[in-house]
């Protein structure tokens, strides 16, 4: 699909009671939904979505390596950026826990704004994962309909030479009837529009042979 639009990025798979939302206040805010918690419960969670959030991020390493092979960097390069930021949330929230199991315990106050955190990292780590799931849902059907989308765009790009032709001969003609000044602000236009196909020809073209190979990835 890179040739026909690789953009977009990866779906995870991560269960379903993996945490998610955004982040509505800060570290050392206690979000509504975890102060109600007592301490044993908001200690409990906040274990069970340090483990879930890992596995989704594995999971998301694991897929991502697959479409990086598949589509290409560019084509997935904001979920590389969005696993690396969940990663990074995660181990914070890690960081944390460590700290909450270390020989020196916390006060309860203290100890709760430290589960607050856990969760909402965690949370927000796969709020950003999750984010991607439409747009990977989008590449994942371009590369399906390649073929479709193919051919519509191989029918726009003829439609657009034969266009910049007419163009063309007619800026020819009005050089022949006024001043160079007169045409000079759209004198290349044509020009211009024509190297563009040129390239889009050539990379329709590397398409074609992906999709007649069966390549609809790479297409």
């Amino acid at each position: 699909a890179g040739a026909l639009g690789a953009y977009a990025y990866l779906r995870r798979r991560r269960g379903a009671g993996a945490g998610g939302g955004s982040r509505t206040t800060g570290w050392g805010g206690q979000p509504p939904t975890t102060t109600a918690l007592p301490l044993p419960e908001l200690d409990a969670k906040a274990g069970a979505l340090l483990v879930e959030t890992d596995d989704a991020i594995r999971t998301s390493e694991e897929e991502l390596g697959f479409a990086t092979a598949q589509f290409g960097e560019a084509a997935v390069g904001a979920f590389t950026a969005a696993v690396a930021f969940a990663q990074s949330e995660l181990t914070a929230a890690f960081r944390l826990r460590q700290q909450l199991d270390d020989a020196y315990p916390e006060d309860d106050p203290t100890r709760r704004r430290m589960l607050d955190e856990i969760v909402a990292r965690c949370a927000e780590a796969n709020r950003r994962l999750d984010a991607e799931a439409a747009d990977f849902d989008r590449l994942r059907d371009l590369e399906r309909n390649a073929p479709q989308a193919l051919a519509a765009v191989e029918a726009h790009v003829r439609d657009l030479t034969g266009r910049t032709t007419t163009a063309g001969a007619t800026l020819t003609a009005l050089a022949g009837r006024y001043a160079d000044s007169a045409a000079a602000p759209v004198a290349s236009n044509a020009e211009q529009a024509g190297e563009r196909l040129l390239f889009a020809t050539s990379s329709l073209g590397e398409a074609r042979a992906a999709v007649d190979g069966g390549d609809n990835g790479r297409a």
